[in-house]
């Protein structure tokens, strides 16, 4: 199973900005939208590959996650472009950093081999490494980048002329909700399994 460990914005924040992103991509040609109903916005804790007799001990340890999570409060800092996609970035607390690499440590040692790679580039030394000691090379470690994904567009031409119009208000919320999330071969959340009140 492809899971990933998520933050679900509130119900209120998710409509906002999937609202303002449908309505920028009009008369344009994307290859997804993220709209919570088909694919949800979240922001990704950590991506696994697990084998499906071990998804209740992943929920068992989520549960426990969402029980001792810190008071964490994101805040969003502006939309980037990277490649075809467009995100949403958030800040990331000192507190958030710490508590991603307790959901990693407790996690990585289940996993049953790696994220499928869909880069069309090499991977440096250092994602490598992360690959190879957590099964997935982006997202983690100094590549951790509190996110919400927007869109991916059919050409980075229409992804910047988007990106240049798109007015997503500046957003801020206190984390409460974590969750254990189904996600397809380019990490986007196509299934909420189970979610945990913090």
């Amino acid at each position: 199973m492809l899971l990933d460990i998520v933050i679900l914005p509130p119900l209120s924040v998710a409509s906002l900005v999937a609202d303002k992103v449908k309505k920028a991509s009009l008369g344009y040609r994307a290859e997804f939208l993220v709209d919570n109903k088909r694919l949800w916005h979240h922001v990704s804790l950590f991506h696994v590959v697990v084998a499906r007799n071990r998804l209740p001990l992943v929920l068992r340890l989520v549960n426990s996650f969402a029980a001792n999570l810190p008071k964490v409060i994101l805040k969003s800092k502006g939309v980037v472009r990277e490649s075809r996609s467009l995100w949403l970035e958030f800040t990331y607390p000192r507190v958030l950093i710490k508590y991603k690499n307790q959901v990693i440590q407790a996690l990585a040692p289940l996993r049953q081999g790696s994220m499928p790679y869909t880069s069309s580039h090499p991977l440096t030394p250092l994602r490598k490494r992360y690959r190879e000691c957590y099964g997935v090379y982006y997202n983690i470690g100094r590549f951790f980048h509190p996110h919400f994904t927007l869109a991916k567009y059919a050409s980075k031409r229409e992804a910047e002329e988007i990106l240049r119009k798109l007015r997503i208000p500046t957003i801020s919320f206190s984390v409460s909700i974590l969750a254990v999330a189904q996600v397809n071969d380019y990490g986007q959340v196509t299934r909420i399994l189970k979610r945990f009140r913090v």
